[in-house]
């Protein structure tokens, strides 16, 4: 939980994002959001996209072109994987940042480390449910990532999803002199100390 340097600077900086970013400026708002997240908030996004006959049917009256540019490019996203991918195929994207989030709340004492592993132990479960490999894990958090940029309308798409890409794959193969990716031979299960 403690990657960051505790300092003054870097908490403001953690702050700052969970405001800007995500509008949780207490521990009930960031309870809130990654209870959002581990409920799905993107696989119910995919859900509602791909199931929609037009990208028009996702317009709402007060969406100006911008937005609905957006819902017309994350519309066809969904339509183009909806036969291959179900909605939970997002998952890891969800869990990614409630992960993500969590850290950063304990971090800037808005859950207790109890809290935290409390709530890591339920997305580990959770995504030890849905996914057989970190292979998948990675596939899934690779599509959430890039519906969540066709959706916000990133002009830098292509550089974000790059560098995910390559970290991902870092992860998978390893370091090229040990030739063992960090995730590539373990399989996906929650951590023991998560099973009750």
């Amino acid at each position: 939980l403690d990657v960051e340097d505790h300092e003054p600077g870097c908490e403001r900086n953690v702050r700052k994002i969970l405001t800007r970013e995500y509008c949780i400026d207490d521990g009930d708002e960031l309870k809130s959001m990654v209870l959002r997240l581990i409920d799905g908030d993107y696989s119910k996004r995919f859900s509602r996209y791909a199931s929609a006959g037009s990208a028009e049917e996702l317009f709402e009256d007060d969406m100006d072109e911008l937005d609905r540019s957006s819902e017309s490019r994350a519309w066809r996203f969904c339509k183009a994987f909806e036969g291959s991918i179900s909605g939970e195929g997002l998952s890891a994207w969800d869990l990614g940042r409630a992960a993500m989030l969590v850290r950063w709340g304990a971090f800037v004492g808005y859950v207790t480390r109890k809290e935290a592993d409390d709530f890591l132990c339920i997305m580990a479960d959770k995504a030890a449910g849905l996914f057989t490999s970190f292979r998948a894990f990675s596939q899934s958090y690779i599509l959430g990532a890039l519906l969540y940029k066709l959706i916000c309308g990133e002009p830098d798409a292509d550089v974000f999803l790059d560098a995910v890409f390559d970290s991902v794959c870092e992860l998978l193969r390893g370091d090229a002199s040990d030739n063992i990716g960090q995730w590539k031979d373990f399989g996906f299960r929650a951590h023991p100390r998560c099973i009750k």
